[in-house]
């Protein structure tokens, strides 16, 4: 499974969801070690440390008060990843959740204030993140590729629904299995 920032953001919502009643400081802490943990559990990949870099990120300057550009913690979390890690600028995983992520925070945008206001705002906000991202990733795939498939918009559209299920019940899954009877709901 991949883990992008949108598994990031999911298991960062359902900490600040389970710790409602503490105060902000105590929920960003608590969702601060919640997101290491789970960096820990599915590995830190390039695109996974991409991501949950970026998440710690606007988690800390949220934290201390502060309002971040996600455009600025994306640079921030990039600049700093390669300098403690020089290897990524070679790994593709990496390449690709940057330039996926740019594509949404730069392009996606651009492309809802130009869509039809007579679709539905949620279907124009999918197609909107879901082609940003392939955009700014095209270079990349092309030379992997040699093509890009024309059904690539449409099925990340698709499988963008069941991301938040699968990634709350494979945590849960995970979590329960040492408790036999509960692990095997999840994996049955």
């Amino acid at each position: 499974m991949a883990v992008s920032g949108a598994n990031c953001a999911i298991v960062i919502g359902a900490f600040f969801l389970i710790t409602f009643r503490l105060g902000i400081k105590w929920r960003i802490a608590i969702s601060f070690f919640g997101l290491i943990a789970y960096v820990q559990l599915v590995g830190a990949q390039p695109s996974v440390s991409r991501a949950a870099f970026m998440a710690l990120c606007v988690m800390f300057a949220t934290l201390m008060g502060r309002r971040v550009a996600p455009l600025a913690a994306l640079a921030f979390s990039v600049l700093s990843l390669l300098s403690f890690w020089p290897g990524l600028a070679s790994e593709l995983g990496f390449a690709l959740s940057v330039l996926a992520t740019a594509g949404i925070l730069i392009l996606a945008p651009k492309l809802y204030q130009k869509m039809n206001p007579r679709i539905p705002r949620w279907l124009v906000v999918a197609i909107s993140v879901s082609a940003g991202a392939q955009i700014f990733c095209f270079p990349i795939l092309l030379a992997l590729q040699g093509g890009i498939p024309t059904y690539s918009v449409i099925s990340n559209l698709l499988a963008e629904p069941l991301v938040p299920p699968i990634t709350v019940l494979g945590l849960l899954g995970v979590l329960s299995s040492p408790i036999p009877v509960v692990g095997t709901l999840f994996f049955y």
